[in-house]
């Protein structure tokens, strides 16, 4: 994939990350849920945009409404870069289910999937960016 523009400041980022799925407080209103799909939904339907679909593996795949509504929007996954977060949650027994989307092997995406590997905590008590900072790469797999 690559990009170019012109015109480089008619960017729009927006996070589906965080889509609201459920009335947050006592003054939240129900009708907000539907209210930011649909404005979410209008900006990641234009054609020219990139949709970076941020997945966290502590929640299934198929509980995170992002992922419904980027492939809703784009089927094929043409414009759908993958990203899944916080990998050191994931449990033994859903390692597989998690690595086969790694790999593109399942939820397939043109663009691929991509993981962010932050240090759990242990590794943070061993002062483990400061190490792999001075080292200048980090080794993960989900296999």
């Amino acid at each position: 994939m690559s990009c170019a523009s012109r015109d480089p400041t008619c960017q729009t980022y927006i996070s589906m990350a965080y889509l609201v799925s459920s009335r947050m407080s006592d003054g939240g209103d129900i009708n907000d849920i539907e209210l930011v799909r649909n404005l979410v939904k209008i900006y990641i339907s234009r054609p020219r945009c990139l949709i970076f679909l941020v997945i966290s593996c502590e929640t299934d795949f198929e509980n995170q409404g992002a992922g419904r509504l980027a492939l809703e929007i784009d089927p094929d996954g043409q414009r759908i870069v993958g990203v899944l977060t916080r990998p050191d949650r994931i449990e033994s027994a859903a390692g597989d289910k998690w690595a086969t989307l790694l790999r593109n092997e399942r939820n397939r995406l043109l663009n691929g999937w991509f993981c962010v590997k932050q240090p759990d905590r242990p590794s943070l008590s061993k002062n483990y960016r400061g190490r792999m900072r001075a080292r200048g790469k980090t080794r993960f797999s989900l296999a």
